[in-house]
């Protein structure tokens, strides 16, 4: 069983259930007036695998998708795959999808990939430079030192 993770869009998550060939068990989306917690992904992650009587079969991998993206949807993604497949001892590997659907050729591929090597750590993919800007309507006030 392949665990599968995206969180490329803000506020939405994807997380799906693959077996060794590929085969989509189950594709849950999560949606969130607030933003999405690593928890949340985990906690919906091991429900889903409940639900599908899924708990007692081992996860032999995780595929998230890296990007691009918006950079804290990308990055809850991405730093949640990778702790838990640290947690678990798993390989982890990330993909690339271009459109909004989910590339079931990518997915098929990186099972093949976790199947013949293990995977090291996932790098988020963000897709452009970051836009770090500061706060509208925030007042900042210098103070200055003056030798008196």
């Amino acid at each position: 069983m392949y665990w599968y993770l995206d969180t490329r869009f803000l506020n939405h998550a994807r997380l799906g259930i693959f077996d060794s060939r590929g085969k989509k068990y189950a594709l849950h989306d999560i949606r969130s007036k607030k933003r999405l917690t690593s928890g949340a992904l985990i906690r919906s992650l091991y429900t889903l695998s409940g639900a599908l009587r899924m708990s007692k079969r081992p996860v032999n991998g995780i595929i998230v998708e890296r990007g691009p993206g918006g950079f804290s949807a990308i990055r809850l993604g991405v730093v949640t795959a990778n702790a838990l497949s640290y947690a678990i001892g798993i390989p982890c590997l990330g993909i690339s999808s271009s459109g909004p659907d989910i590339s079931i050729g990518a997915v098929k591929e990186a099972i093949h990939i976790l199947s013949t090597s293990y995977a090291s750590v996932v790098t988020p993919f963000y897709g452009s430079e970051p836009s770090i800007t500061l706060r509208r309507n925030t007042a900042y006030k210098i103070k200055s030192t003056a030798a008196q």
